[in-house]
């Protein structure tokens, strides 16, 4: 029996100036390129972990639940007392349990600062609160956090059937140690007594026509009520019970094997323990009964980029190679010019074990410098030897966090650059991208990289010759192997050659299509630069077609312009050219000097 039964005060969200509806505000994620279950469990983590104050360590709990009994009439009498039709929660109340997602963290600093988002605050002051409460696209107040747009914390919203959560935090403030309960929905917009309404709901006290958590004991016995992760001592931290859950799996198993899943693949950098490094205890449960989660040191398919990640920290931390279990290639990703070091990839091979599984074995890890959570694994080519597997991760130096944090899409999972609005922080992502596929090509298959052929040749018929080793389905035609190509060589200066390389194709958001970026570079030739053009077509016997191949082949451009046509390159200089095509034809591509600037 609760301590405290008053029920909580309902306040729907009117329609003013400037309002989003709530089925617009969940479509803040756009469309994530993994499962709803990975993106929950990546930014529920994300946010903990940029919550975590001074603290050098947190506990992340996970909890698949099942509410019945006191929990289930607390929400009935209590939360929903009112308003509940308005989001269709009185249906699933009258259900003996109810499935529910707790997602708890301690040694946080808690959803602390003012509980209104209409007053001003000082540079200083926390908005913790009223940026995960009341704001949408609060941006990044964490200095190299990962949460950078706030949108994240609406994936909770989107997995609950009827996207409503319940907050329980414990904060200091100015009164000392402070309980605060406020729920939260993001519904369908109504009509409701000659007004039109957004959609968005929350259940707290209302006081003069605005909501607020209910605070302090009222707070905490509604909190133990429903919650299984109760605040220990003077432990603070917040939990987040997210209502009716619905993932791509149906079970309890199945969703249990998920969770477990996108925690071991997404989160396992937190389970690397550093001296130097604050600390994040996973932990997930089913019905409050722990479920192990393996050190991810100890994974066979995850142990080898545990070595690459701790090569990669000590080389930023400036400390000595640490033991690894086979050798760990580090590389500094920098320019020559402009902007230095950009930050470090480490490579490492290894023996492919009997009946290995084959899914992460040749990829890059890219993670942010000090979030360390896996934005994407970076899909490459295999090595040619079957009897060997590789794996990579690679992060930035702090001094250039932000530009990949500039590069992160709401969902936090992929770096486009093409998203990055300051020129020059797209500038560095890309020339980091750009290095990493060249260094990667060379420890893949060493001497097949990024070097400029020595001959020159009268046309680029020979680069789809040149690439069939490196790339699927893409077919040359000609007999020089080569890719260079020059205009008639002047008496004054070295005749420019162009030359371009590449990695695999990967696939493309559009079902059937891969894609394949180009590194183009020119060396010789004018200083001022030459113009140089890329044509892509499909390869067949005899010959190519490059005109009218819109059905198969699909030219994006320039990485720097955009651009599909001719541009200038100084000798020296490269610059990337995407290419999408189907992947049931060959791409033939022909690249070449047409002029000087």
């Amino acid at each position: 029996m609760i301590r405290d039964p008053r029920p909580l005060d309902w306040f729907p969200k009117r329609f003013s100036e400037g309002d989003m509806d709530s089925a617009g505000a969940k479509r803040l994620l756009g469309v994530p390129k993994v499962s709803a279950t990975e993106v929950l469990v990546r930014e529920t983590a994300q946010n903990s972990w940029d919550a975590r104050g001074d603290n050098s360590r947190i506990d992340f709990t996970i909890d698949l639940r099942s509410l019945r009994g006191d929990a289930l009439d607390a929400l009935t009498h209590v939360v929903f007392a009112e308003g509940a039709a308005a989001i269709g929660v009185d249906q699933l109340l009258s259900n003996e349990a109810l499935r529910a997602i707790e997602i708890s963290d301690r040694g946080t600093v808690g959803l602390d600062g003012p509980p209104r988002n209409d007053r001003p605050f000082a540079p200083s002051e926390s908005m913790n609160f009223a940026n995960f409460v009341f704001n949408l696209g609060a941006p990044r107040d964490v200095e190299l956090g990962g949460g950078t747009y706030g949108f994240g914390k609406t994936i909770a919203y989107v997995v609950s059937a009827i996207s409503t959560v319940v907050l329980w935090t414990r904060c200091r403030t100015e009164r000392g140690l402070e309980h605060r309960l406020i729920v939260s929905a993001m519904g369908e917009a109504f009509d409701h007594d000659d007004y039109r309404y957004t959609g968005r709901h929350w259940w707290g006290e209302r006081i003069e026509d605005r909501i607020f958590p209910v605070v302090g004991d009222r707070a905490e016995a509604l909190g133990e009520a429903l919650f299984s992760s109760r605040f220990a001592g003077e432990e603070t931290g917040t939990s987040i019970l997210i209502i009716d859950p619905v993932l791509e799996a149906n079970t309890d198993h199945e969703i249990l094997a998920d969770l477990r899943d996108a925690i071991r693949w997404n989160l396992w950098p937190k389970l690397v323990d550093a001296p130097d490094r604050d600390r994040m205890a996973i932990q997930l449960k089913y019905l409050g009964t722990p479920h192990p989660i393996e050190d991810p040191a100890g994974d066979p398919e995850l142990a080898p980029y545990v070595d690459c990640l701790r090569a990669v920290r000590a080389r930023q931390a400036g400390q000595e190679s640490p033991t690894t279990n086979w050798p760990v290639t580090v590389i500094d990703i920098q320019t020559e010019r402009s902007y230095g070091l950009l930050g470090h990839l480490a490579l490492t091979r290894w023996p492919s074990p009997t009946d290995a599984p084959d899914s992460l074995t040749h990829h890059v890890a890219l993670m942010r410098t000090d979030a360390e959570l896996v934005v994407k694994y970076d899909e490459h080519r295999r090595l040619a030897d079957a009897d060997f597997m590789w794996a990579g991760v690679f992060k930035p130096v702090r001094e250039r966090d932000d530009a990949f944090a500039d590069a992160e899409p709401p969902a936090h999972d992929d770096w486009v650059v093409k998203g990055i609005q300051n020129k020059e922080r797209r500038r560095q992502v890309n020339l980091a991208l750009r290095e990493i596929r060249s260094h990667v090509s060379e420890f893949v298959s060493p001497g097949i990289g990024a070097t400029a052929p020595k001959d020159d040749a009268p046309s680029t018929a020979g680069l789809a010759n040149r690439l069939a080793g490196l790339l699927t389905g893409l077919q040359g035609h000609g007999a020089s192997p080569t890719v260079a190509v020059s205009r008639p060589p002047s008496q004054r200066r070295k005749r420019p050659k162009v030359s371009a390389t590449s990695g695999a194709p990967v696939a493309s958001d559009r079902p059937g299509w891969n894609r394949i970026v180009f590194a183009v570079i020119v060396e010789g030739g004018a200083p001022e630069g030459e113009l140089v053009a890329l044509t892509a077509g499909v390869g067949y016997d005899g010959g190519s077609g490059t005109t009218d191949v819109s059905e198969w082949v699909r030219p994006i451009g320039w990485s720097e312009t955009g651009s599909t046509g001719p541009i200038c390159l100084r000798p020296g200089r490269a610059s990337e050219y995407e290419v999408e095509f189907r992947e049931d034809v060959a791409l033939d591509v022909d690249v070449r000097v047409v002029g000087a600037q």
